[in-house]
């Protein structure tokens, strides 16, 4: 029953056992903090500054996470990628599961379906973890506790770096070396981040491209009525890997609010448009825009170069080398 209810999304789990949260540190109130968690089951301690924009706090890791909350599909690929499936009690998908680690997702114990999903804060104490993330507003004090409260229950709150403003692809391949060293498999972090810049290397010896002034401009978005989402900061290091431009390279926050009438003035060859699990497939938001008058004079519109991609593959994470290459290949086919 637990786990049908997590599944089901923003609904509040109803536990049926009473979990005990054990505080074993306490620390003056500030809006920083600093605590040691202590335990023997990891070899050395590491540190780290958790900074989700609101609230700081210095955490210092001195036992290796083993019922980790995640709020995101990102971040739940990123530790089944380092085959941590067994120290997560809590994943999220916000679509399809990247097909390498399905099997890996559901020996997870509980999941949550849809984009921003949480549960209430009774629901995740109840599930006794040590370690939450997701996105950069999963963790405030109406559903998780901030990080001094979270600290002080003995639960380390973290935010990945790449999801934070000016983010890049050496970002995600760092992010992935920090939880290595979180969850004390840093030869596995760095094996995965060796595969993965490998593979990219490669792939950019067959990759095409076109002079800086001629080169593909695109654009990332998710599609709302009177706007659009449109994506940055890591997203548009992503296009430029892939030999384009992000027409919204000037963006610093992983999204941001635009009209449609901005999308017009800078009128991009390609658009990307991302799908999640919000019951709205690729093939309707397309058709969105395909049927939106303000934008039938856009080149990507005019020329029918719009594709659906999931969320999670431009979101940081094993996912971005393969958007790299797909991109390029869209770019300049």
């Amino acid at each position: 029953m637990l786990r049908n209810l997590l599944m089901t999304p923003k609904r509040i789990l109803v536990a049926l056992v009473c979990l005990t949260i054990i505080t074993s540190c306490k620390q003056e109130n500030s809006k920083n903090t600093k605590v040691s968690i202590e335990n023997n089951n990891a070899s050395t301690s590491y540190s780290y500054t958790f900074d989700n924009g609101t609230t700081k706090a210095e955490v210092t890791v001195s036992k290796t996470p083993e019922r980790a909350v995640i709020f995101s599909q990102f971040l739940t690929e990123m530790l089944l990628a380092l085959g941590l499936e067994d120290n997560i009690i809590l994943g999220t998908s916000e679509g399809e599961i990247h097909e390498s680690l399905r099997a890996a997702y559901d020996k997870i114990p509980n999941k949550m379906q849809g984009h921003h999903s949480m549960i209430s804060k009774e629901a995740f104490l109840l599930l006794n973890p040590d370690f939450v993330s997701g996105w950069s507003d999963a963790i405030k004090p109406q559903t998780t506790g901030d990080a001094q409260e979270l600290l002080q229950n003995n639960i380390y709150p973290y935010v990945l770096n790449s999801i934070k403003s000016n983010a890049t692809l050496e970002t995600v391949y760092s992010d992935f070396i920090e939880l290595g060293k979180i969850f004390n498999v840093e030869d596995q972090a760095n094996t995965l981040v060796k595969e993965l810049k490998d593979k990219l290397a490669e792939a950019k010896t067959s990759f095409k491209t076109a002079p800086e002034n001629k080169k593909v401009k695109a654009v990332v978005m998710g599609t709302l009525d009177n706007g659009a989402y449109v994506a940055s900061a890591l997203v548009s290091n992503l296009i430029e890997e892939a030999n384009g431009v992000n027409i919204y390279k000037e963006l610093t926050n992983n999204y941001e609010m635009v009209s449609y009438e901005s999308i017009v003035e800078k009128d991009p060859d390609i658009i990307f448009v991302y799908v999640t699990a919000d019951g709205v497939s690729g093939e309707d938001k397309i058709n969105f825009l395909k049927s939106h008058p303000a934008l039938k004079n856009v080149s990507a519109i005019k020329n029918n170069n719009i594709h659906a991609l999931l969320l999670a593959n431009v979101a940081p994470g094993i996912r971005n080398i393969d958007v790299i290459i797909k991109m390029n290949k869209l770019f300049y086919k």
